[in-house]
């Protein structure tokens, strides 16, 4: 079995985010299972892991619509932004 190196802290892009946060969440489900099997670590290290698949938005044409950039207001308020960003944690969560 290969195994890849951590990640860096010092990430430089949305990739290595990703591992990151996988390699986040990897290391919490070994903690879990090495503990008292808590199905509140559990999820937590599935919110952490879907968030690392939120990655692959960053740079989506249609999320930095509706998100706003420095160069353009968001097409949804601060809470419809939040109210999304859960639909796509779920979403991932489901993956």
């Amino acid at each position: 079995m290969t195994t890849e190196p951590p990640p860096r802290l010092d990430f430089d892009n949305p990739k290595d985010v990703k591992r990151l946060l996988d390699a986040v969440a990897g290391r919490l489900h070994f903690l879990n299972r090495a503990t008292d099997e808590s199905n509140y670590l559990w999820s937590l290290a599935e919110l952490i892991r879907a968030a690392g698949k939120l990655t692959d938005l960053i740079g989506d044409a249609a999320m930095t619509e509706q998100f706003g950039s420095g160069d353009a207001r968001p097409k949804l308020t601060d809470q419809e932004r939040k109210d999304l960003m859960l639909v796509l944690l779920d979403e991932r969560m489901r993956d």
